[in-house]
């Protein structure tokens, strides 16, 4: 935690008087939970005069007394609950551990392959990322990782069909560049206890923030539906009382909206209350006005989607009508879907329509045709492949008919969080952020290993639980077609990018997105020739390089 110190010319801690009520010997006298109670109402929810006052008292008693110091940080802390104030409570409780009970195994893994590469040196030894190297020498050392490594250990699960030695390389394994790039990752043994201490490290975050924060997919299990104060539904609302918060209408229920390390939050959904001021429709202006301009324009942007992730597969993504005319569904909200209209592949109907429900898709569908002159314009075209979108791809519409018809696919923490990074980065289109896409990450994780499960049904039931092989066996084009190579390239753009951070964070080069991807294949054995997804790699990440100011040229110039 840290704390706001006013320092004379001489460098001494300055008392601050407060135009608030005095406090009589309450900082002392009260539980934190009834000091907070006091503070919230004698400063009027004013988050800045609260935090100062227990500022103040932290840095003229810590010395001192150290525990009426901590008196002060559980008063803050139940500040920010009584205040419903989720995104500074995040902040308290997000607060990074360290881990360093890897088993001696992953160490002695590390340490092998940092041993092959000062023995016969990069020549022989060519594998691995700076970034990897830096992490193999944490711990063959057995330091301590944070939670956010052991999250990426976790995550190089999807390269465990480098665990073994290739037969070419039985007798000089630190050629083999698969296998070495899993060793300095701490091996089995390291990756192996990592997946267990991710799941450790989220069910204590999931303790500590679940009696607070309640996450997006769950807010429609919450059962307040009391909120009836007048307005419609997107209004967004205002609490000078509630420490300046701002919440948006869904339906009958009000949620608080925050943005939290940049990112859109969804609190709790806030029961009927006379605190809370109605501000209207949401705009960005409004909410630059009520939340600064950089918080204004991120939650707006916010706002715009929720309506699209509430009502998200009302309608379905894809519709054939007469003439074999393709319906591709491009968005949707509460009022219904836009759809652009394709014939042969050859989009027809520049702007494409709107349709408010599923039965008047249908009905225009079941009336249109071709005009002449588009057939006879179009008759003796080649066709041509749908977007992207829709061509082998799964759609929200269909896996969430699947899955109320078969039951959930119950997906490892790590694909849902891999799919959100991808989408963020923009590495892949935010109408992909749906988890119909989950199956196909999970399965290129598991690279070539993954047709010999799916061989085997009760290995295939083993791996993916009795739903998701089910699933696998329904679905099977549509999650390893094209849009699956797009997510592979994106997943390996997600993780060349962390590279790139890295090295930017430690002052060091990189190089062009060809390269670096070019060295990422051959470190993995991949192909890198007449390759789609090697293609589609480089195609991704040059555009994330050049879109984020990091020109793939800057490594020449330099």
């Amino acid at each position: 935690m840290k704390y706001i110190q006013t320092l004379t010319e001489k460098g001494k801690l300055k008392w601050q008087d407060s135009d608030a009520p005095d406090a009589n010997g309450r900082f002392k006298d009260l539980s934190p939970k009834d000091l907070a109670a006091w503070l919230i109402k004698t400063r009027k929810g004013d988050m800045k005069k609260i935090s100062g006052s227990l500022s103040q008292q932290v840095a003229f008693n810590k010395n001192d007394d150290p525990e009426y110091a901590k008196k002060m940080d559980k008063t803050r802390t139940e500040v920010y609950k009584q205040m419903d104030r989720e995104d500074l409570l995040e902040s308290v409780l997000n607060e990074e551990d360290s881990y360093n009970d890897y088993p001696a195994a992953a160490k002695k893994n590390a340490q092998m392959a940092i041993d092959w590469k000062e023995k016969y040196g990069r020549d022989e030894v060519p594998a691995g990322t700076p970034v990897g190297w830096a992490r193999a020498h944490q711990l063959a050392k057995g330091e301590k990782i944070s939670a956010d490594t052991v999250k990426r250990m976790s995550a190089f699960n999807r390269h465990r069909k480098n665990s073994s030695i290739a037969p070419e390389h039985k007798d000089e394994p630190w050629k083999d560049n698969g296998y070495v790039a899993w060793l300095i990752w701490g091996g089995d043994e390291g990756v192996d206890w990592a997946i267990e201490k991710s799941k450790e490290i989220d069910a204590m975050k999931e303790s500590k923030q679940m009696k607070y924060i309640k996450p997006l997919n769950e807010r429609a299990k919450h059962t307040s539906t009391d909120f009836s104060k007048p307005g419609n539904d997107g209004d967004i609302y205002f609490s000078k009382r509630e420490g300046d918060a701002v919440g948006v209408r869904l339906g009958d229920k009000l949620q608080m909206i925050y943005v939290f390390q940049e990112e859109p939050k969804l609190g709790r959904i806030q029961k009927s209350d006379k605190r809370w001021e109605n501000m209207g429709p949401a705009s960005e202006e409004l909410l630059i006005d009520l939340r600064g301009r950089e918080e204004g324009k991120i939650l707006f942007k916010f706002v715009s989607t929720l309506e699209e992730s509430v009502n998200e597969g009302k309608m379905p993504k894809k519709y054939i009508g007469n003439d074999e005319i393709v319906y591709l569904k491009t968005k949707e909200d509460s009022r219904g879907a836009h759809y652009n209209l394709y014939y042969k592949g050859h989009d027809i109907d520049k702007g494409g329509r709107r349709f408010g429900s599923e039965k008047e898709l249908e009905d225009f569908a079941a009336n249109y045709i071709l005009s002449n002159q588009l057939y006879k314009k179009l008759r003796y075209e080649d066709s041509i492949p749908l977007p992207e979108s829709v061509n082998e791809s799964l759609g929200s519409y269909e896996y969430n008919k699947w899955i109320k018809e078969n039951g959930k696919i119950k997906y490892p923490k790590w694909v849902t969080v891999t799919r959100k990074e991808i989408i963020k980065k923009g590495l892949m289109d935010s109408v992909y952020d749906s988890e119909s896409h989950n199956m196909s990450i999970w399965i290129n994780s598991l690279g070539k290993n993954f047709f010999v499960i799916n061989a085997d049904s009760k290995k295939r039931e083993k791996e993916f639980g009795k739903n998701g092989s089910a699933f696998i066996n329904a679905y099977y084009n549509d999650i390893t077609g094209y849009t699956a190579f797009a997510w592979e390239a994106a997943t390996i753009c997600l993780e060349l990018i962390k590279h790139i951070e890295d090295r930017i964070a430690n002052g060091e080069e990189y190089e062009p997105a060809y390269y670096l991807a070019k060295e990422y294949f051959n470190n993995f054995g991949m192909d890198t020739k007449r390759s789609r997804v090697f293609d589609s790699t480089v195609k991704k990440l040059s555009n994330y390089m050049a879109d984020n100011n990091l020109d793939s040229m800057d490594y020449m110039n330099r």
